[in-house]
């Protein structure tokens, strides 16, 4: 994936960094997403050699920039990008984006899309301020690990209002940067980012927990206590050698069967409950998806894979649903594991 260094093209591109100051700021986000602290960093490229490439110079060329990453893990929950105010950042701030993207089959960055993003950074502009940009994924994207992804970020429309940071001769071996022409172009330099998985498990806890604390000798506490027993008992299986997924889908069901009996009753506020067996049936999916992964790496029938997949879709159909039938999707991503585990040579 790499090439030779185009000194034409860098010309045309590179600004240079009159002055580092690294603030980092956090974007928008649902509270259904772990906090920085539950944040596990994956793909690193944290060296900068004082250059950042500009994106949307000359008529007809995209405002939008590409770095390609390998994860080594099959969850991603958020990105960082480390960004530059020029002289046209705008004095009230800018809403950016990015895209995480598939290769296409032949191999183009523009594949499709598995998550979007964005981030505000606020102002007012300073110029040459470097700013570490957050953006967090409401909900987790699963990755294939070893399989090249792309990080698109869409830009200010205005040349000169914000620029990505770099460094020179591809620092990051499982990737490369990429300019903006009608067909991206590479660089001889990597784009500064991390992205990160997240500690759902450890979140999730916590968050019972909590609300077992702030609420002692209760009802609501008695019943949160037998949804966290449930928790901790899937994550006991999901840790085994090898893990028992079925029990661990089989807990996580019951776990969104208390809570939904708690906002029944009246016990569990509705918007919390609702986060909260969100989660829970992410990790359902994730765990689902996994399995159906790893039967189509394995040469699995095919036949049965096409079965698990439209268990799965079935399962995401009930979570989108308004209210989200949450209990019934997990059912249904028991049902593709089953089909998944089934399909394996």
């Amino acid at each position: 994936m790499k090439k030779t260094r185009n000194k034409k093209l860098l010309k045309v591109w590179l600004v240079l960094a009159i002055f580092m100051i690294a603030i980092t700021i956090n974007a928008r986000a649902t509270d259904v997403v772990p906090p920085e602290t539950f944040l596990i960093p994956d793909q690193v490229n944290d060296y900068s050699s004082g250059i950042s490439f500009v994106p949307g110079i000359g008529q007809g060329i995209p405002n939008r920039m590409f770095q390609t990453f390998t994860p080594s893990v099959s969850s991603l929950a958020a990105v960082d990008l480390l960004l530059r105010e020029d002289i046209d950042f705008p004095n009230d701030g800018y809403t950016t984006t990015i895209n995480i993207r598939e290769l296409s089959p032949s191999g183009s960055l523009l594949g499709p899309i598995l998550g979007i993003a964005t981030a505000f950074i606020p102002g007012p502009k300073v110029l040459a301020l470097q700013v570490t940009v957050r953006f967090l994924f409401s909900t987790p994207i699963n990755l294939i690990p070893g399989q090249m992804y792309v990080i698109e970020w869409i830009t200010p429309p205005q040349q000169f209002s914000l620029s990505w940071m770099a460094g020179y001769h591809n620092p990051y071996i499982y990737g490369s940067g990429y300019a903006p022409f009608q067909e991206p172009l590479p660089l001889d330099a990597d784009l500064v980012f991390t992205t990160y998985t997240g500690l759902y498990w450890a979140f999730l806890i916590e968050q019972l927990q909590k609300i077992i604390d702030d609420n002692p000798e209760t009802p609501l506490a008695d019943k949160i206590e037998d949804v966290l027993q449930k928790v901790e008992t899937a994550d006991e299986e999901f840790n085994k050698n090898p893990p028992d997924y079925q029990a661990v889908l089989g807990n996580l069901e019951g776990a969104v069967g208390d809570l939904e009996a708690a906002v029944k009753d009246g016990l569990l506020n509705p918007t919390e409950g609702e986060k909260i067996m969100d989660l829970i049936t992410r990790i359902a999916r994730q765990i689902a998806w996994n399995a159906i992964e790893e039967a189509i790496a394995c040469g699995g029938d095919q036949a049965t894979m096409d079965e698990a997949q439209e268990y799965l879709d079935e399962g995401d159909a009930l979570r989108g649903e308004i209210p989200p039938k949450f209990k019934d999707a997990i059912n249904k991503y028991k049902d593709a594991l089953a089909k998944a585990e089934s399909a394996l040579p």
